[in-house]
């Protein structure tokens, strides 16, 4: 999508500087650096100018591997990034190339596999996004006020209409974040209302299964290997388990105790 509105409008600085954090902070750093020469040469070529202090500056950031990771910015209503991102560079680097490129993405897997843990990072790192956890109801006005509350948080300025939340976000470019989105059946119409909302809105759920429509990418959130275990749960618990990890992952059917906070323990 941004690659379509560089076609569009070509000598956008700002959207080149969001096409080199997005390759960067997916690990390509080499095509991030591609993007800067490629600004520089059609505003050198085509309009005689050079690039902005700015975009000079985060070319040599990427250079010198200096730029500040998105999750350090001020996120405006989302949850707060309590816990570290635990062995899942690569997913994060998938699921950030999907939705540059596509409108709904899935995060899919077992309970406590750390799908909404990946998702906060993801939420973190858009440009704006809302986050929505979906509560278990299958009453159209209490998701309607569940999620005009979530909206609100990320546009505590703007009039948002109970009966209408997603509406709010037209015009915008967001992304909007389903979190459980098992927890309703109902809550799929809010799905398809704010992917009708523009083009400029993107989904991304978490859920057991993936919702089933046929714009939808769907990425498994596997289990994490027994030595990230091992590191989350140094994380989490400040100590050494005393169960071995391998018996840890086994008894535990895989799951990951990304849920786990050193303040509830």
């Amino acid at each position: 999508r941004i690659r379509k509105a560089i076609e569009d409008d070509p000598y956008d600085e700002g959207l080149y500087r969001r096409l080199m954090l997005v390759h960067y902070r997916a690990g390509r750093a080499q095509d991030a650096l591609a993007a800067y020469k490629e600004a520089t040469a059609r505003l050198g070529e085509d309009l005689g100018l050079e690039p902005s202090p700015e975009l000079a500056e985060l070319e040599e950031q990427i250079l010198l591997h200096t730029v500040t990771p998105a999750h350090q910015r001020r996120a405006v209503g989302l949850p707060a990034e309590v816990t570290s991102l635990i062995g899942r560079a690569e997913l994060l680097g998938q699921a950030t190339e999907l939705l540059e490129a596509n409108r709904l993405v899935s995060l899919t897997g077992l309970p406590g596999a750390g799908k909404s843990r990946l998702a906060l990072r993801i939420a973190h790192e858009a440009q704006l996004s809302v986050w929505f956890e979906v509560p278990t109801t299958e009453s159209p006005s209490e998701l309607r006020n569940a999620l005009r509350s979530a909206i609100q948080r990320s546009f505590p300025h703007v009039a948002i209409d109970s009966a209408d939340p997603i509406s709010a976000l037209s015009g915008v470019e967001a992304l909007v974040v389903f979190d459980e989105l098992q927890r309703s059946e109902a809550a799929a119409d809010l799905v398809e209302e704010a992917l009708s909302t523009g083009s400029g809105v993107s989904v991304l759920t978490t859920s057991r299964t993936p919702t089933g429509r046929r714009d939808e990418w769907a990425l498994t959130v596997p289990p994490l290997a027994a030595t990230d275990v091992k590191q989350l749960m140094r994380d989490r618990l400040g100590r050494e388990s005393a169960m071995d990890v391998a018996q840890l992952v086994e008894a535990t059917g895989g799951r990951t105790f990304e849920n786990l906070n050193p303040a509830t323990e």
